[in-house]
């Protein structure tokens, strides 16, 4: 399994990113944001705004605690503070 490529050193600079330049190398790319209410939503990652909101297309929902019971719900708007954790996925 090989990470998407996204210039010469994406792994090593992946590893190395922290805020802003993590998002930016998230962009275009499937992440997973865990939600406050035990949700976590699969997406691609289209952009972020300055209120720290975030824009997935393609949005999978799926709720923690029953794996088997998920949807598709497209294009999500995930809203400062409703979220705990944003993971970039490979594919």
């Amino acid at each position: 399994m090989n990470p998407p490529a996204a210039g010469p050193n994406f792994p090593e600079d992946l590893a190395a990113a922290k805020g802003r330049a993590f998002i930016e190398l998230c962009v275009g790319k499937m992440v997973k944001i865990e939600l406050i209410d035990g949700r976590d939503l699969y997406g691609i990652l289209q952009c972020t705004d300055r209120g720290q909101n975030i824009l997935l297309n393609d949005t999978l929902e799926v709720w923690r605690d029953e794996i088997e019971d998920r949807r598709g719900i497209g294009t999500t708007l995930v809203r400062k503070g409703r979220f705990k954790k944003m993971s970039l996925l490979y594919d």
